[in-house]
């Protein structure tokens, strides 16, 4: 699997008022990566406004140690993060998820962890500093069979369907005993 694994890797970062973007997708690894879908998008949280996202970007193929050029843009709404400490710059962490397919059958997710600062000269020690107030802090790939994915779903998908008829069985029951007269 080593001799066609894809390797997808972010390059050309900046950073200007309320934007991140990126410019170049390089396929470092040995093989093709096949329908590359990336995207980043914060969590909800009920009651306050979005903090980030970036739109969806595809790209059908990068072959083996090659770059595509793209306009990833990631933007911030620092209004709607929460000061963590009195006296430090406001901070927001990001993850960017990148999808993609070899050509034997895998599935890779690879995810970047951003920490991005409200004030552009700070950083976090340690972590690879991509532009102004912008640090890597961890990347990581997860790889899955494609085979497995399928199965998977299938079962979670049987399991969900399965517990919903219980319920209702349940629920069928309850009522026959609410309705007979004692």
């Amino acid at each position: 699997m080593e001799g066609v694994r894809p390797e997808i890797v972010l390059d050309g970062w900046s950073r200007a008022d309320e934007k991140i973007t990126f410019t170049k997708v390089r396929n470092t690894g040995r093989g093709s990566a096949l329908h590359v879908n990336m995207n980043a998008i914060a969590p909800r949280i009920p009651g306050e406004g979005p903090r980030y996202m970036m739109a969806t970007k595809s790209i059908v193929s990068i072959a083996s140690k090659e770059s595509a050029d793209i306009d990833a843009e990631i933007v911030l709404w620092w209004k709607n993060v929460q000061a963590r400490l009195e006296g430090v710059s406001k901070w927001l962490p990001i993850e960017i998820k990148i999808l993609f397919w070899d050509t034997v059958g895998f599935r890779h997710e690879t995810s970047y962890q951003l920490a991005v600062f409200e004030d552009p000269g700070q950083q976090i020690v340690n972590a690879s500093l991509v532009a102004p107030g912008v640090s890597i802090t961890t990347r990581s790939t997860k790889i899955r069979a494609v085979w497995w994915l399928k199965l998977s779903s299938r079962f979670h998908r049987a399991l969900n369907t399965s517990t919903v008829s219980v319920k209702r069985r349940i629920d069928a029951i309850r009522e026959k005993r609410t309705q007979r007269p004692d």
